[in-house]
């Protein structure tokens, strides 16, 4: 997705909020000129034009899946958020 920010780095963990204020996972892959590009790390139903984000100002440190061709990782905090999805 692309939104008007947060201040960030490429690889920095973020939240998307949906109005319902239900958290989202998610990374920073990019930027489009000033545009900061955020991928979703989990399921995105309800996620929509106008949702926050916010920068988490950290890069992952949670091995969260490993498979043959890449590595994901996401902060301690946001897999507690989210053990209720998991469980």
């Amino acid at each position: 997705m692309e939104c008007a920010g947060p201040l960030c780095r490429i690889g920095d963990c973020c939240e998307i909020v949906d109005a319902g204020g239900r958290r989202y996972a998610g990374e920073v892959i990019g930027f489009r000129g000033q545009r900061v590009l955020a991928m979703p790390l989990e399921g995105i139903e309800g996620i929509r034009h106008g949702d926050a984000v916010i920068g988490l100002g950290q890069a992952p440190d949670f091995l969260l899946a490993r498979d043959s061709s890449a590595e994901c990782w996401m902060p301690s905090e946001i897999l507690w958020m989210m053990r209720d999805h998991f469980m």
